[in-house]
């Protein structure tokens, strides 16, 4: 729904924003209907432009991201449907 997109992307601003401010870059990953989709994020613009990539594909059926294998860290956002 609207309400949960809305809801896992602002935690997904939230925490990237926080990173940024501590001056770490990282790495997003998002399932969509045209597979997974990452992105780079080293400031505001790059965190932007990745958004915009990912908001214009269509929406993912399937809620199983594959794991990634060279992440030191994983933060999920979402699954299960509410977050």
């Amino acid at each position: 729904t609207a309400e949960v997109l809305d809801k896992k992307l602002g935690q997904l601003l939230w925490t990237s924003r926080k990173l940024i401010a501590q001056k770490r870059p990282h790495r997003v990953r998002c399932l969509t209907g045209a597979g997974v989709v990452s992105f780079s994020v080293i400031n505001e613009n790059s965190l932007e432009e990745g958004l915009r990539k990912i908001l214009a594909m269509p929406c993912a059926t399937d809620e199983t991201l594959p794991e990634a294998e060279d992440a030191l860290l994983v933060q999920k956002i979402g699954g299960g449907g509410d977050g």
